[in-house]
């Protein structure tokens, strides 16, 4: 039985078809790459900070992702 690449069908899918298919993905991440951008323009990104106790439940830092995000916050409105 011959290769995938020895057919008519396999080379044409090795030649054109997969290099089309990463060119397009190429396309589509600076894409999102770009939507991305704009969108932290109007975004704050903050860390979520917690630690697991005795039990292995996540307990959350509330208090300093709060002053974090107004760090961030009084940063934008200057």
């Amino acid at each position: 039985m011959a290769e995938l690449h020895e057919t008519l069908m396999g080379r044409k899918l090795i030649e054109h078809v997969f290099p089309d298919i990463a060119e397009n993905l190429g396309k589509i991440a600076n894409a999102i790459k770009e939507q991305n951008q704009l969108l932290k323009k109007d975004t704050i990104e903050i860390s979520i900070l917690y630690y697991e106790d005795e039990n292995g439940k996540k307990v959350y830092d509330v208090e300093h992702m709060q002053k974090e995000f107004n760090n961030q916050l009084k940063n934008l409105k200057s």
